[in-house]
């Protein structure tokens, strides 16, 4: 059985909430605005999906850009490929020990 009274407000109250979120309204004031609880809010948000709103802000040049990170990444799959041909020329395995053959072949004596 369902919990609480059922909603008794227009969906036109609703709607604003959710406008009033996307323009840059912290939900607090966006309930306050419409004229509805904090908690009444917060449920139709959870409700919604709870997508949060990012703040539109400068981003700092610090970070990285998507096409920086891509570049960076392809550099890097670049040279573990070069690095695995060049192991597989020498007959090298991964972490740089010889196959278990070749390695007794170096310690074997040399005859002349």
């Amino acid at each position: 059985m369902p919990r609480g009274g059922a909603n008794k407000l227009p969906t036109a109250v609703k709607s604003r909430y959710f406008e009033l979120l996307r323009s840059g309204y912290k939900g607090a004031a966006a309930a306050r605005a419409v004229g509805v609880s904090t908690s009444c809010g917060s449920k139709w948000f959870l409700e919604a999906g709870g997508v949060l709103i990012p703040e539109s802000g400068p981003v700092s040049t610090r970070f990285l850009d998507q096409d920086d990170r891509i570049a960076i990444a392809d550099v890097l799959a670049a040279q573990r490929r070069e690095r695995a041909r060049i192991r597989s020329e020498k007959g090298i395995r991964w972490g740089g020990r010889p196959h278990p053959d070749e390695r007794l072949q170096i310690l074997k004596p040399r005859t002349a």
